[in-house]
Protein backbone atom coordinates (compact mmCIF):
# COMPACT_ATOMS: atom_id res chain seq x y z
CA UNK A 1 0.00 0.00 0.00
CA UNK A 2 1.15 3.79 -1.15
CA UNK A 3 0.51 6.88 1.49
CA UNK A 4 -2.14 8.35 -0.99
CA UNK A 5 -5.79 8.03 0.32
CA UNK A 6 -8.80 9.98 -1.38
CA UNK A 7 -10.09 12.72 0.92
CA UNK A 8 -14.04 13.13 1.03
CA UNK A 9 -13.73 16.60 2.86
CA UNK A 10 -11.27 17.97 0.81
CA UNK A 11 -12.52 20.77 -1.72
CA UNK A 12 -11.29 18.70 -4.70
CA UNK A 13 -12.99 15.79 -4.11
CA UNK A 14 -14.98 14.10 -6.91
CA UNK A 15 -15.43 10.66 -7.59
CA UNK A 16 -13.28 8.73 -9.35
CA UNK A 17 -9.97 10.69 -9.26
CA UNK A 18 -10.45 14.04 -7.52
CA UNK A 19 -9.49 14.54 -3.48
CA UNK A 20 -6.38 12.51 -3.52
CA UNK A 21 -3.83 13.19 -0.62
CA UNK A 22 -0.77 11.90 0.46
CA UNK A 23 -0.50 10.93 4.33
CA UNK A 24 2.74 13.69 4.82
CA UNK A 25 0.97 16.56 3.36
CA UNK A 26 3.10 17.24 0.42
CA UNK A 27 1.21 18.06 -2.95
CA UNK A 28 -0.53 15.23 -4.74
CA UNK A 29 1.26 16.13 -8.21
CA UNK A 30 3.15 12.47 -9.24
CA UNK A 31 0.67 10.01 -10.56
CA UNK A 32 1.03 6.45 -11.74
CA UNK A 33 -2.43 5.24 -12.07
CA UNK A 34 -3.19 1.67 -14.55
CA UNK A 35 -4.99 3.34 -17.61
CA UNK A 36 -8.70 3.17 -16.57
CA UNK A 37 -7.89 4.03 -12.93
CA UNK A 38 -9.00 5.29 -10.42
CA UNK A 39 -12.07 3.88 -10.88
CA UNK A 40 -13.91 3.73 -7.56
CA UNK A 41 -14.89 -0.20 -8.22
CA UNK A 42 -17.77 -0.84 -5.77
CA UNK A 43 -17.96 2.71 -4.67
CA UNK A 44 -15.78 2.35 -1.93
CA UNK A 45 -11.94 2.55 -3.11
CA UNK A 46 -10.54 5.09 -1.39
CA UNK A 47 -6.82 4.56 -0.57
CA UNK A 48 -4.01 4.21 -3.07
CA UNK A 49 -2.06 0.84 -3.69
CA UNK A 50 -0.56 -0.83 -6.38
CA UNK A 51 -0.43 -3.44 -8.32
CA UNK A 52 2.21 -5.56 -10.31
CA UNK A 53 0.30 -5.94 -13.71
CA UNK A 54 1.11 -7.20 -17.13
CA UNK A 55 3.60 -3.80 -17.97
CA UNK A 56 4.90 -3.66 -14.16
CA UNK A 57 3.71 -1.92 -11.23
CA UNK A 58 1.30 0.83 -11.53
CA UNK A 59 -1.22 2.42 -9.19
CA UNK A 60 -4.86 1.66 -8.08
CA UNK A 61 -7.79 2.96 -5.88
CA UNK A 62 -8.35 0.12 -3.31
CA UNK A 63 -11.22 -0.67 -1.02
CA UNK A 64 -12.15 -1.78 1.84
CA UNK A 65 -9.76 -2.81 4.80
CA UNK A 66 -6.30 -1.53 4.20
CA UNK A 67 -4.24 -4.99 3.45
CA UNK A 68 -1.53 -6.55 5.48
CA UNK A 69 1.70 -8.10 4.33
CA UNK A 70 2.60 -9.29 2.86
CA UNK A 71 0.82 -7.08 0.59
CA UNK A 72 3.26 -5.00 -1.99
CA UNK A 73 4.43 -1.56 0.08
CA UNK A 74 6.40 1.51 -0.96
CA UNK A 75 8.11 3.45 1.94
CA UNK A 76 9.66 6.74 1.60
CA UNK A 77 13.51 6.65 2.72
CA UNK A 78 16.08 9.50 2.63
CA UNK A 79 18.54 9.18 5.50
CA UNK A 80 21.99 10.13 3.81
CA UNK A 81 24.46 9.00 6.77
CA UNK A 82 27.75 9.83 4.10
CA UNK A 83 26.29 12.88 2.97
CA UNK A 84 26.78 12.41 -0.90
CA UNK A 85 23.09 12.95 -1.77
CA UNK A 86 22.09 9.53 -2.19
CA UNK A 87 19.24 7.76 0.14
CA UNK A 88 20.95 5.36 2.10
CA UNK A 89 18.87 2.27 1.77
CA UNK A 90 18.61 2.84 -2.26
CA UNK A 91 22.64 2.14 -2.08
CA UNK A 92 21.82 -0.45 -0.04
CA UNK A 93 19.47 -2.41 -2.54
CA UNK A 94 21.88 -1.44 -5.89
CA UNK A 95 24.96 -3.43 -3.07
CA UNK A 96 27.07 -0.40 -3.26
CA UNK A 97 26.89 -0.23 0.31
CA UNK A 98 27.04 -3.03 3.36
CA UNK A 99 24.27 -3.25 5.95
CA UNK A 100 25.19 -6.92 7.22
CA UNK A 101 22.85 -6.47 10.26
CA UNK A 102 19.82 -5.86 7.59
CA UNK A 103 18.82 -2.31 9.98
CA UNK A 104 18.67 -0.09 6.68
CA UNK A 105 21.77 2.15 7.66
CA UNK A 106 24.98 1.24 6.12
CA UNK A 107 27.57 -0.45 8.28
CA UNK A 108 30.53 2.17 7.55
CA UNK A 109 28.05 4.38 8.92
CA UNK A 110 27.21 2.71 12.30
CA UNK A 111 30.92 2.08 12.46
CA UNK A 112 31.70 5.95 11.82
CA UNK A 113 34.02 5.01 8.93
CA UNK A 114 34.60 6.42 5.26
CA UNK A 115 31.61 4.74 2.91
CA UNK A 116 33.48 3.67 0.23
CA UNK A 117 31.51 3.35 -3.23
CA UNK A 118 33.70 2.50 -5.88
CA UNK A 119 36.66 4.32 -5.89
CA UNK A 120 35.45 7.14 -3.92
CA UNK A 121 35.66 7.65 -0.04
CA UNK A 122 32.84 10.01 1.44
CA UNK A 123 32.35 10.18 5.08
Amino acid sequence: MLGGYQDPSAPDYSEPSGGWRWVTGEPFSFTAWKSGEPNNQGGSENFLDFWRFDCGYQWNDGGGPAPTAPFPTAIEWDADCNGDGIADYGQIIADELADANLNGVPDCCEQGEPCVIGTQAVL
